[in-house]
């Protein structure tokens, strides 16, 4: 009788461990209460975590007056979940985030080709941000998506009438998609901004990118951000039509077309002896 419960707890203890390695999470969430002296860039030192990450996670935290004692949730390692919505896929979430699929799929413990649940969360490292995004120039595609409006004249999307300069490109892409600092620099604005809506501009000697219509902005002026870093979410605030990325660039104060300097090579992702096309214009 004894062996058999002996046998039983084996059984048990066996399976606790079969369903702890199945249910493993590739990260955790650490709890911080906000004390006298706290700013972002303290806190972004003291757990090795970037500030766009903790706005990401702590959307309703005003980052320039941190109340004493409010809750801040820091992922360990730094990083962003994706939650499934339907039809979501492996490589959906990979091409966002313009990362390797075999390594996000490694992190999270699945398979490439499994189905994924709606709802199932998936977690991306920051490490893992645009590292296969194309490096054939000094700037990157800040989002994933196909342009929907080039630079120069067009129709006025708005009242469907008369002609307008449009200078800068759309990019098409889904709701709270992310958006990446295309290149390098200190962030000038990170505010409301007109028919900008929610709009980052980031600026590089000679340089400056504006990005416009956000849902979400993730950085702070005077922040220093690199190229690859998360800066925002997709949206459609200020002059908008639909959710989209408007991509601006200024060269010694001059506006040029951003195709111009955007990586021209599409981004290939190669998977187990598949590939498939990234980036750049439908």
């Amino acid at each position: 009788m004894i062996h058999i419960r002996r046998s039983g707890l084996i059984v048990f203890l066996l399976a606790s461990v079969m369903l702890t390695v199945v249910y493993a999470v590739p990260y955790k969430i650490s709890v911080y209460k906000i004390k006298s002296g706290d700013n972002y860039y303290k806190i972004s030192k003291k757990f090795n975590v970037s500030i766009p990450i903790l706005m990401d996670w702590n959307t309703k935290v005003n980052p320039w007056l941190l109340p004493l004692g409010a809750k801040l949730y820091i992922p360990q390692p730094s990083g962003v979940l994706h939650i499934v919505k339907r039809g979501d896929t492996l490589w959906d979430i990979a091409h966002a985030y313009f990362t390797d699929i075999d390594a996000l799929a490694e992190v999270n413990g699945i398979k490439v080709d499994g189905i994924l649940h709606i709802g199932q969360k998936i977690f991306i490292p920051e490490s893992l941000f645009c590292s296969v995004a194309n490096q054939d120039g000094h700037f990157i595609w800040p989002t994933y998506g196909y342009i929907t409006s080039g630079f120069g004249w067009r129709i006025n999307p708005i009242t469907h009438k008369g002609m307008e300069f449009h200078r800068g490109i759309d990019i098409g892409a889904p709701m709270g998609m992310p958006i990446f600092a295309s290149r390098s620099g200190i962030v000038q604005l990170a505010r409301s901004n007109g028919a900008y809506g929610l709009c980052v501009m980031i600026k590089n000697g000679k340089y400056l990118n504006a990005y416009g219509h956000l849902s979400r902005i993730n950085v702070v002026r005077g922040e220093y951000v690199k190229r690859g870093q998360l800066i925002g979410r997709i949206g459609s605030t200020g002059r908008s039509t639909g959710p989209h990325l408007y991509f601006e660039l200024w060269v010694y104060g001059k506006r040029y077309n951003p195709l111009h300097y955007l990586p021209r090579t599409r981004i290939m992702y190669v998977s187990h002896g598949r590939e498939k096309p990234v980036g750049g214009a439908k």
